[in-house]
């Protein structure tokens, strides 16, 4: 059963949920509201890759009634349809007293495990799409009128811009300024300037929409810049893979409409306003053929992220410096 994100609550007596999508911001605030807050002393958060490597200590624990005292929250993350066969036994057994949640990135619609969760009435599935300009205006409007404070447009854009329509950053510089703001009755443009994340890393999608848009000095500046983690690296990939297969569908897409702007627009789940100058260009560069053989690349480069994570920072930089010196000789 699909649910929008906004109805949740309103499911929470249902066992099994399937919560998914590119937005992370609203997955965290699904999981906190409306579970992590009803099971506070009594939750348990494994990921789909341990669950799978320990099957028998995974059902051990739910299939054995002395693990739950009482009523118990699993929460697995990463899932994908390798863990399908498990969850698919675990729902067919429906053990007492446990409430699974299964969060995951961007399941296609052909994904076994989003076509269980979608089909059966007994299970939740909420895909969380990433945000647009209305939607994050409005998180920012809110916080400021909860706080009894008036603030101007040049504000909002502000925290737009530096956050770049992600709403789990976005979250994380409104709690800056709560703490700063503490009962004062006005703040300005320039109090905000001073809290928002201008001297913290660059947000990881500007550093794959430069490369992708062919911007070897800014590229080179954000790699040169900033030292990422193994966690970051992970994430950059993560990304990249996203992006491209957007790319994708797009040039899919744009080989009926022929028609750039008129495909950008119609894609769904809709683009952000920000990254539709963006894609245009990307989309300008890139052939179909072009963006498998990347895809295949970055295939080849999370297996060696696996096989040496120590070294993960100059394998992602020799992928990004190698993609743009090729792509000046090719593209």
């Amino acid at each position: 059963m699909i649910l929008k994100s906004l109805n949740l609550d309103q499911s929470i007596k249902y066992n099994y949920f399937l919560i998914f999508g590119e937005n992370d911001g609203i997955k965290d605030e699904l999981i906190n509201l409306n579970f992590l807050s009803k099971f506070k002393d009594n939750n348990y958060r494994t990921s789909e890759k341990d669950v799978l490597a320990n099957i028998e200590n995974f059902f051990n624990h739910i299939f054995t009634k002395s693990f739950f005292d009482k009523e118990k929250l699993i929460i697995i993350t990463d899932v994908s349809d390798k863990i399908y066969e498990t969850i698919s036994e675990i729902i067919e057994k429906s053990p007492p007293d446990i409430k699974i949640v299964l969060i995951g990135g961007l399941l296609e619609k052909k994904t076994k495990l989003r076509k269980l969760f979608e089909k059966e009435t007994n299970l939740i599935c909420v895909p969380c799409y990433k945000d647009n300009l209305q939607s994050i205006s409005s998180l920012i409007r809110n916080f400021f009128n909860e706080r009894k404070l008036i603030v101007s447009q040049e504000i909002i854009n502000l925290l737009i811009n530096q956050t770049n329509g992600n709403r789990r950053g976005l979250k994380n510089e409104l709690n800056k300024i709560d703490m700063f703001v503490n009962g004062k009755l006005k703040i300005n443009i320039k109090d905000i300037q001073s809290l928002v994340k201008s001297d913290e890393n660059y947000d990881l999608n500007e550093l794959i929409d430069s490369c992708l848009s062919l911007n070897k000095k800014k590229t080179l500046s954000i790699l040169n810049e900033n030292n990422f983690s193994q966690e970051d690296n992970i994430r950059i990939l993560k990304i990249f893979l996203h992006k491209l297969k957007r790319l994708k569908n797009l040039l899919s897409q744009n080989k009926n409409n022929n028609d750039l702007d008129m495909t950008i627009n119609n894609y769904r789940p809709p683009i952000f306003w920000k990254d539709k100058d963006i894609l245009k260009r990307q989309l300008k560069i890139y052939s179909l053929r072009e963006v498998n053989k990347i895809i295949i690349n970055l295939n080849q480069i999370e297996l060696k992220l696996k096989q040496r994570p120590q070294v993960s920072n100059q394998i992602i930089a020799n992928f990004i410096i190698d993609k743009l010196n090729l792509a000046n000789n090719t593209i």
